[in-house]
């Protein structure tokens, strides 16, 4: 904003927002009196002009252009809140087996999320068996166990179980493992319920769990290490200036979608 005429955007924003510095007499830096002109006080409220509208995009992993600005002139970007994922269901395996194993190379992304819920459908089964509840190490990437499922232990039975799995075990990524203490085989249906879901919560991306932030810049290649990352359920005002394109790009292949409105 420090290239840009002030008489370009003033004429667009009421006096209180106008860009000030620092007068004499206002006192040292530190100081009780001081107050420091050149940032503006934060506000409740946007202010809004006549060509108030909004565009909607979807920022995928391939950097795309948001706006083209001719003139300077104020924009909001907003990152919406995906409420629809404060709950999400779906099912984590099925299939019949004969020896141990796990659900590791499709893990379930729980970073945003307090609570998981595990639903056990049997429809076949000879000899017994457990379950164990796992969570990812996001240092060494291994896996380790979290706790043996109440509910799924010396399992003997067709039918359906249910167990319920708290903060105690819902890390970044959570995998499920089975194990066959007394020889047969078994054929299920697992399926889960995340709950409490807060802003940014998680998704399947590329790897593992990724939040639904965006990143934005005014550069072609922006990225995740340059960009201004803009987190799910922000947003943020900004002058654009004469001649400047706003580009956005984020680390979710099936893309974030976005809003963009002029002010």
């Amino acid at each position: 904003m420090n290239n840009i005429p002030l008489d370009s955007y003033k004429k667009n924003l009421p006096p209180d927002l106008w860009p000030r510095t620092i007068q004499r007499g206002e006192g040292r830096r530190g100081s009780p009196e001081f107050k420091d002109r050149s940032v503006p006080p934060p506000y409740e409220t946007t202010f809004i002009g006549r060509a108030f509208q909004g565009s909607k995009y979807m920022v995928t992993t391939t950097p795309q252009r948001l706006l083209s600005s001719n003139f300077a002139w104020p924009y909001m970007i907003l990152n919406p809140s995906r409420l629809n994922d404060l709950t999400i269901s779906a099912e984590l395996t099925s299939g019949t087996f004969t020896a141990d194993g796990n659900t590791q190379t499709s893990p379930i992304p729980v970073a945003g999320y307090l609570n998981m819920h595990l639903f056990l459908d049997i429809t076949a089964l000879t000899g017994t068996w457990d379950f164990y509840a796992q969570a990812k190490d996001p240092v060494s990437g291994n896996w380790a166990d979290t706790q043996l499922l109440t509910g799924f232990s010396g399992l003997a039975a067709i039918g359906t179980y249910y167990a319920a799995i708290g903060q105690y075990g819902v890390a970044l990524e959570s995998a499920i493992r089975w194990v066959e203490t007394a020889a047969g085989s078994i054929t299920f249906t697992m399926g889960y319920v995340l709950k409490d879901g807060a802003g940014g919560a998680s998704v399947s991306g590329e790897t593992g769990a990724v939040e639904q932030t965006i990143y934005l810049g005014s550069i072609q290649d922006v990225n995740s290490e340059s960009g201004f990352p803009l987190l799910e359920g922000q947003y943020h005002s900004f002058i654009i200036g004469e001649g400047v394109d706003l580009w956005a790009v984020s680390l979710v292949t099936d893309g974030v979608e976005t809003r963009v409105f002029k002010l």
